[in-house]
C-alpha cells in the first residue's frame, strides 16, 4: 500500500504521452515512469475518494470505518479532542494478526493519529518505522521512530522509507505473505530540492524549504524524487521474485496542496475542502489476477482499501468485523470485473481544525451527482456527470427546478449513513 502525501488527479498523469489521469495539462507534471508502468499494468479508478485531509483518511483505510463512526475527522492537533484515533479500534494489523497471523506486517513513514512513540505498534502493527507527527520540519532533518524509539535522522525521507521497507522485507521467511503500508511524506511540504541523483531538475538551486509560491519545479522534482524511490522498492521486489506475486495498491491521501495545486482545480478546491480538489485521489491497483485497465464508472473509496485487503488475505470481512461493523466494501468484485462498486460515496471534514483554509462538513455523490452540506449552513449541488470539476453550482436556496429529486435522495442518504441530518 503506497500513499502519496497531498498528490490529488492534477499532478497524477505520470507520463505526459500516455497520461494515467489526464487531468490538466500533464506536460506540466512531473515525469513519474514507475507509477507510469503501475498505472499501464493495473486499474486506475477515475472516482476514488480520500477524506480531504490526511489524519482522517488513513484513520478512515486502517480502520474500515468513516470519520463519523472513528471520530478522526480532521489533522491530528493533539490533546483529549484532538482527532486523535482510538488504539484499541480493530484495525488492518490487528485483524490480520487475529485472523491471519502468517501475515507480517509493517507501517513504514508517516503515522499521523496520535501522539505517542509506540501508538503504530500499539494499534497492532508488528513493525514500524517513521514518522509520528504530521510533517518533517525538513526532509533531511527529522525524528524517525522506530517501534517507539526516537532518534534524528539525518536521510533524506523518502530515501530513508524505502531503506526501512527493504530493510524489514530482509528479514522475512522466504514466501512468508506480508502487507507493508509505506505512507511518504512526499509530497507534503517542506517544498525543497532533493538529492541531485532522484530527479531531473538539475537547474534548481539547493534548498531545503521553498515558500508555497515559489514552489514551481521544487515541488516536481520531489513527485520525480519519490517515483525514483518507489521504482527502487520495486527493484527489489524484482530481486526477491516478490514482483509478480505481490497486490500493490497506490493512491494520493487527498488533493494536492493549495500553493502548488495544478489545473482544472484552483486555491478553493484542493486539499482541506470537500471539493473534487480536496476528495478525487488517484488509486491503482495492480497485481496477479487484475487485468489492467481504466475503471470509468465505478465508485471506490479509501475506506474500501480494509475489506481488500482482509480479503487479499482470505479472511472473511463480514465475520471477521461482526462486533466492530464496518463500511468497508471489498475492490476484488471490480478488480476482477464482476461488480460494479458503490452506489454512493461519503468524504467527510470536522472537528474544529480551526483554519480557513479548511472547510467543515460532509458531501455525498452518486453515478452522476455530488451534494455538499457545510457545517455552516452552506450547500452545494453539482452534476458531476456534465460538470466533472464542479464549475455550476445548482443548488441556491434549494436546488435547480427539475433536481429537487436529486437533491431529496442524496440529503436522505446522507442522513441515513452519517445518523444526523446536516442538510436544509
Amino acid at each position: 500500500l503506497l500513499i502519496a502525501d497531498d498528490l490529488g488527479l492534477d499532478g497524477a498523469s505520470f507520463d505526459s504521452v500516455s497520461p494515467c489521469y489526464a487531468v490538466g495539462n500533464a506536460s506540466d507534471d512531473a515525469p513519474m515512469p514507475n507509477l507510469a508502468t503501475l498505472c499501464a499494468r493495473g486499474v486506475r479508478f477515475e472516482n476514488a475518494w480520500a477524506m480531504p485531509i490526511c489524519s482522517p483518511t488513513r484513520a478512515t483505510m486502517l480502520t474500515g470505518t468513516f470519520p463519523y463512526q472513528h471520530g478522526v475527522g480532521g489533522p491530528l492537533i493533539g490533546g483529549p479532542t484532538g482527532n486523535a484515533l482510538d488504539l484499541t479500534t480493530p484495525t488492518l494489523p490487528s485483524l490480520l494478526a487475529k485472523h491471519a497471523p502468517q501475515y507480517a506486517t509493517a507501517n513504514i513513514g508517516k503515522w499521523h493519529l496520535s501522539l505517542q512513540d509506540d501508538a503504530p505498534t500499539q494499534a497492532g502493527w508488528q513493525h514500524f518505522a517513521g514518522l509520528i507527527r504530521g510533517g518533517v520540519e525538513s526532509y533531511t532533518a527529522w525524528e524517525r521512530v522506530v517501534n517507539g524509539t526516537a532518534g534524528i535522522e539525518t536521510g533524506y525521507a523518502t530515501s530513508v522509507n524505502v531503506d526501512d521497507a527493504i530493510n524489514w522485507l530482509d528479514t522475512l521467511d522466504e514466501g512468508a505473505p506480508w502487507l507493508l503500508w509505506m505512507a511518504f511524506n512526499a509530497p507534503h511540504t517542506p517544498f525543497h530540492k532533493p538529492p541531485n541523483d532522484l530527479h531531473d531538475y538539475d537547474h534548481l538551486e539547493d534548498n531545503d524549504n521553498v515558500p508555497g509560491g515559489q514552489a514551481g519545479d521544487y515541488y516536481l522534482a520531489m513527485l520525480q524524487a519519490l517515483d525514483t524511490e518507489i521504482g527502487r522498492l520495486f527493484d527489489h521486489l524484482r530481486t526477491t521474485g516478490d514482483y509478480d506475486d505481490t497486490v500493490v495498491i497506490f493512491l494520493g491521501d487527498n488533493g494536492s496542496a493549495r500553493p502548488v495545486v495544478g489545473t482544472p482545480f484552483n486555491h478553493d478546491h484542493a486539499k482541506g475542502t470537500l471539493t473534487e480538489g480536496g476528495a478525487a485521489v488517484p488509486f491503482v491497483v495492480a497485481g496477479p489476477g487484475i487485468k489492467g485497465g481504466r475503471a470509468d464508472e465505478a465508485l471506490v473509496s479509501v475506506v474500501d482499501i480494509f475489506a481488500t485487503v482482509l480479503e487479499t488475505a482470505g479472511i472473511d470481512v463480514e465475520a471477521a468485523t461482526t462486533t466492530n461493523p464496518v463500511d468497508s466494501e471489498s475492490l476484488w468484485p471490480v478488480l476482477l470485473e464482476t461488480g460494479d462498486g458503490r452506489e454512493q460515496m461519503l468524504t467527510e471534514l470536522f472537528g474544529g481544525q480551526g483554519s480557513e483554509e479548511r472547510e467543515e462538513g460532509h458531501a455525498i455523490r452518486d453515478a452522476t451527482h455530488k451534494l455538499i452540506c457545510r457545517l455552516d449552513g452552506t450547500v452545494d449541488l453539482f452534476d458531476l456527470a456534465t460538470d466533472r470539476w464542479e464549475e455550476t453550482d445548482l443548488y441556491v436556496t434549494g436546488p435547480a427546478p427539475g433536481l429537487e429529486t436529486v437533491y431529496a435522495n442524496l440529503s436522505a442518504g446522507l442522513e441515513a449513513w452519517i445518523d444526523q441530518d446536516v442538510c436544509p
